[in-house]
């Protein structure tokens, strides 16, 4: 109607310039990001100097300026025309020489205080550092020799003189030829020593220094030999001989392994199982471990399979002396035969690990050697224990919604006040990440998939070792019979709750139709009550050893427990709401109350009674508290009448003398670290 449309400002937009240093030079820029999402079309610039267009700013959600993309400089460290803008603005040419880098000079946001936090991923194989410069691409990682040698000569400033150059390209072509390259995620600054271990850890390699030439050498740990060819060690040559193997118990069952994927530039995981380790251990052990300088899978699968070798066999490991005349040459990385007749060891494939000099003889080499896992066949190994074949489980099925989830108390010895052993069993797929979070302090334990059954017997209360007692269950999650050592037994390796109470158990009997036997008993693990069980209730065995399990610390009376499940298929989530008290705030009470009486004095002498901490069967009746042995009871109350009035005393240590008449009534209870509101129960008697 001929009126003027008002204007109205609904916010800001921000441009700036700005020039962003990467490292020293580039092959190609493959993607540029805000907050780890990429914003523009894959490889904008291919040979590392270009410009392209990307999304530079975060645009506002109500009003949003319209314009987000800018045009971007890109140089790669070996440019000499100055860049326009640089210069422009600082009136000085301008051109990085060794340094590649970007240069932004538009928008970066809609009402924004800074600008966003950009992110690169570049391309740098091209290092001149091998013979075959072909070599020095594996499938768009870098040859690790390449880098190795780079870092000593480039960044170390070490001459090529000073390295086996021809160990570093053979080597290279090994790792060409497998394929494994890497690609470092440069979070941090880390020092070159770091990255050196870091790449040999990875690509299971290892430096030398070769005593008749004085140089580096490169190695790759392999089974890549002949054992009939191998020089020979015995006990001709060796003395000082100490030999050890691993125990089964200390291998794992499940390997999951953290590496960067390639397409999304992110972390991912991949799992390997191995039933025949399980079957041996009698349940699952989980080790989880990182390869983040991998970033494809393909170069993942020989770095599986030697960690395998590793982590799921019992290899053995030795030390021993050898004269430097007999083996003058010896180096880290070198494999020999050992043999030993009364170790009853013959032609074994041993690993020179690590050198040393004798401190007691002249003359003598002190040698760290180990079972030559890399040259081990793992499938075997499983077909003579009779199990599955081990295979990579790269695809795993999405965890099922009807999953179980279940919590009990975890008792004081464990260091919770207020705490729970969060349980959770899923029969279908495999958890890469798993989790219990407490809902209101956001505090969480890791969790590990527990098998579980339900209870087909009553279970009366027992003896804290009862090898008396059995009982039967009804399998839910998959079992198979298992039977431990004595050793095993006693230390607690397999575990399973009902109800409140951690018990060990000896062997699991099959039964046939899913249902089990249990026996050989040791109850009430970790202070937890020996109690009756009622049939139905659910029974869970751990995955891992009694020590390993991880409870959760809480600090509501009613906590709502966030249990979280995922996996490269996706993720599930469900709640418990559980009710605690405060019992464990409380001490224990005194044992082994006695009194005697002289007169009209009665002498009262107690046992002081403690909380230990870990996994523990003993009866704590019998162990007198001390300062070395965990949470002290602070002091003693006594409480008696003497027919003039209630009577009270205290007494830090284990006993005490009084004046009563005869047949007066004691009561002494224990008030410990956290006072009057908490005492412990009262234990009474009459002299």
């Amino acid at each position: 109607m001929g009126r003027k449309k008002k204007k109205q400002q609904v916010g800001f937009a921000y441009f700036m310039g700005i020039a962003y240093s990467l490292c020293s030079k580039i092959d190609s820029l493959v993607s540029f990001m805000i907050d780890d999402k990429k914003m523009c079309d894959d490889n904008p610039v291919p040979n590392g100097t270009g410009v392209f267009t990307a999304k530079t700013g975060i645009e506002s959600e109500q009003y949003p300026s319209g314009n987000p993309y800018s045009r971007v400089h890109c140089y790669n460290g070996e440019q000499v025309i100055p860049d326009a803008y640089l210069t422009a603005k600082t009136g000085v040419p301008i051109a990085y020489r060794n340094t590649a880098y970007l240069v932004i000079n538009g928008f970066i946001g809609d009402n924004v205080r800074s600008a966003p936090n950009y992110s690169v991923v570049a391309k740098r194989v091209k290092l001149g550092m091998l013979k075959n410069p072909a070599h020095e691409d594996i499938n768009g990682s870098a040859n690790p020799a390449a880098v190795l040698k780079y870092i000593f000569v480039k960044m170390l400033g070490l001459s090529e003189d000073a390295l086996d150059t021809q160990s570093f390209d053979e080597c290279g072509q090994a790792l060409f030829n497998e394929p494994l390259g890497i690609s470092f995620v440069m979070s941090e600054s880390k020092e070159a020593k770091d990255w050196i271990e870091e790449i040999l850890r990875t690509i299971d390699g290892a430096l030398a220094l070769d005593k008749s030439t004085g140089k580096i050498k490169m190695r790759l740990l392999r089974g890549d030999y002949k054992a009939e060819k191998l020089a020979l060690i015995d006990e001709s040559k060796a003395s000082g001989i100490k030999f050890v193997r691993k125990g089964w118990e200390s291998c794992y069952s499940t390997l999951v392994v953290k590496f960067t994927d390639a397409d999304k530039h992110e972390e991912n995981s991949i799992s390997f199982s191995n039933p025949a380790t399980r079957e041996i251990l009698g349940y699952d052990k989980n080790f989880k471990t990182s390869f983040m300088m991998i970033r494809d899978e393909k170069s993942l699968n020989g770095v599986l399979n030697r960690l395998v070798k590793k982590m799921c066999y019992p290899w053995a490991s030795l030390k021993f002396s050898v004269s430097i005349n007999d083996y003058p040459n010896l180096m880290v990385g070198d494999v020999y035969r050992f043999s030993n007749e009364k170790l009853g060891i013959y032609n074994m494939p041993i690993r020179i690990m690590g050198l040393g000099g004798d401190k007691e003889e002249s003359g003598k080499i002190e040698v760290e050697a180990t079972e030559d896992m890399y040259s081990l066949q793992i499938d075997k190994q499983v077909t003579q224990i009779g199990a599955a074949k081990a295979q990579s489980n790269d695809n795993y099925a999405l965890i099922q919604n009807d999953i179980i989830i279940g919590a009990i108390k975890a008792p004081a010895e464990l260091d919770e006040l207020r705490g729970v052993y969060p349980l959770c069993a899923y029969p279908e797929g495999l958890a890469e990440r798993a989790y219990c979070q407490d809902g209101s302090t956001g505090e969480k334990a890791v969790l590990d998939n527990s098998a579980v059954a339900v209870l087909l017997d009553n279970i009366p209360a027992g003896d804290s070792v009862d090898l008396y007692t059995t009982f039967k269950i009804q399998q839910i999650s998959k079992l198979w019979a298992v039977k431990a050592t004595r050793a095993g037994w006693q230390r607690l390796k397999m575990s399973v709750a009902i109800d409140d109470e951690v018990m060990g158990y000896e062997f699991r009997k099959d039964l046939g139709g899913g249902k089990w036997q249990i026996g050989g008993l040791i109850r009430g693990i970790a202070g937890t009550p020996i109690q009756a069980h009622s049939k139905g209730a659910k029974v869970w065995f751990a995955p891992v050893d009694v020590n390993e399990i991880q409870t959760l610390s809480c600090v509501s009376l009613n906590p709502t427990l966030r249990f979280v499940l995922s996996n490269s298929r996706g993720q599930i989530e469900k709640t418990l709401k559980i009710e605690l008290n405060d019992d464990n705030y409380k001490p224990y009470a005194p044992s082994n109350l006695q009194a005697s009486r002289a007169g009209e004095k009665v002498s009262l002498k107690w046992r002081n009674r403690i909380k230990l901490g870990g996994a523990n069967y003993r009866n704590i009746d019998t162990i007198p508290a001390g300062a070395d042995e965990g949470k002290i009871d602070g002091y003693v109350v006594i409480e008696w009448s003497d027919g003039s009035g209630a009577k009270t005393a205290t007494s830090t240590g284990d006993n005490i003398t009084l004046n009563a008449p005869k047949n007066t009534e004691f009561s002494i209870y224990a008030i410990g670290e956290h006072g009057l509101a908490y005492p412990s129960d009262k234990i009474s008697i009459v002299a």
